[in-house]
């Protein structure tokens, strides 16, 4: 579970970014001057938020220890709250072209994306 979450959901956004975000020369992946909408963000528009909750989720569930839940349970919501505000930075950032792609793509649930793909296939 973790390698596979780490893999799909942490790095391939790194190469998506790289490959098609028009980055300046120097600078982090993060810091596109494009809207990248192929690849894992044709699925969900914040992969490695969604990895972050689903580490927190797996850890818990996993060592099942009281520190570690307690830990754990604030990680979903403030993560959450981070993908908001990364929407909004977005907008502020990209305009109208995020706007369109927020519509298309869901902020997290990578699953929903799946089935709507599945149900178009039928």
């Amino acid at each position: 579970m973790y390698v596979v979450s780490g893999l799909v959901f942490g790095w391939l956004p790194v190469i998506e970014f790289r490959k098609k975000g028009e980055l300046r020369k120097g600078k982090s992946y993060i810091h596109t001057t494009k809207l990248v909408d192929t690849g894992i963000y044709s699925i969900v528009r914040h992969p490695q938020y969604v990895t972050f909750i689903l580490l927190a989720i797996a850890d818990m569930l996993l060592f099942q220890h009281w520190i570690i839940v307690l830990l754990g349970i604030p990680v979903v919501p403030l993560t959450y709250i981070d993908l908001i505000r990364a929407d909004n930075s977005a907008i502020e950032k990209l305009g109208d072209d995020y706007r369109a792609y927020m519509k298309k793509v869901p902020r997290a649930n990578f699953l929903l994306d799946i089935i709507r793909r599945l149900r178009r296939e039928d």
